[in-house]
């Protein structure tokens, strides 16, 4: 076995023409590869991790993900890992510029570039579409069960609070009996416990999201999230109980809010 836990930086730029509106050229650049290569062909070992240079666009940027549609390297090897259910990355915070990457298989030990790699970067920017963001306003007041939204029934998502049970924990200052069945918000011993599960069949829903009365943005220290089907459940976690003006946003994928910008990128030097 043979390990190669290196850094690759490539300084390969592709200038194109993006679909941003806000921007003809966008500029995006190879950065580095991180990769730990064995002999043979390991899925999902390799990074790939792309900057991109648009300052107009990325002010506003509060998600993204990378749909890669072709991966091979100089020995032909395709690179796309398609043992995954799914190919397609879930939306991530968009954090910096300089941090988006692209998950793919780790090549065999012999191969020295990935000949060819292309895809797009989906850049979710709800400020570009007003029905991007559909506000369930005092959400802390939502009983448990489903949650009504024109808006969201549109899209085709059906959003739920479900009762939570829980063993032997304080809610609101009284204590439940073992495994008693208790409403969504949930106090525990270090703070409250939210759970929200959803069906979207169309892929709509970007994220989820607090705020505040005044628009700001309320981040829980944890959160969770897990499938069970058709239904994805999140769940989080914070240190203090929620106001009653708490609103939760719930963010959802639209043509004008999502900017895609292709890339086709070709001899990137592997570690």
């Amino acid at each position: 076995m043979r390990s190669c836990g290196l850094w690759c930086a490539a300084g390969i730029l592709l200038s194109l023409v993006g679909q941003s509106s806000l921007n003809a050229q966008t500029k995006v650049t190879v950065g580095k590869v991180r990769d730990t290569r064995m002999e043979g062909k390991h899925p999902s070992g390799m990074q790939v991790f792309l900057t991109i240079e648009d300052a107009a666009l990325l002010q506003d940027v509060k998600s993204y993900r990378i749909v890669p549609t072709k991966a091979s390297d100089d020995l032909g090897t395709d690179l796309l890992d398609t043992t995954r259910h799914v190919l397609t990355e879930s939306y991530q915070p968009f954090l910096s510029p300089k941090g988006l990457s692209v998950r793919l298989v780790s090549p065999p030990r012999r191969a020295t570039v990935i000949r060819e790699l292309t895809g797009e970067i989906q850049f979710f920017v709800p400020r570009r579409d007003p029905s991007a963001s559909v506000i369930i306003a005092s959400f802390s007041k939502q009983p448990a069960g489903p949650i009504a939204s024109p808006l969201l029934a549109a899209a085709g998502v059906e959003l739920n609070l479900p009762e939570q049970t829980v063993s032997g924990i304080a809610n609101k200052g009284v204590v439940s009996a073992s495994n008693a069945t208790l409403p969504s918000t949930v106090q525990t011993p270090s703070g409250y416990s939210i759970r929200l599960s959803y069906t979207d069949p169309n892929e709509r829903v970007v994220g989820l999201e607090f705020a505040d009365a005044g628009g700001n943005t309320i981040r829980p220290p944890g959160s969770g999230l897990g499938h069970h089907g058709a239904v994805t459940t999140r769940h989080f976690h914070f240190r203090d109980e929620l106001a009653d003006s708490t609103n939760l946003i719930v963010y959802l994928a639209t043509p004008l809010a999502v900017v895609k910008v292709p890339f086709a990128l070709t001899n990137i030097p592997l570690p």
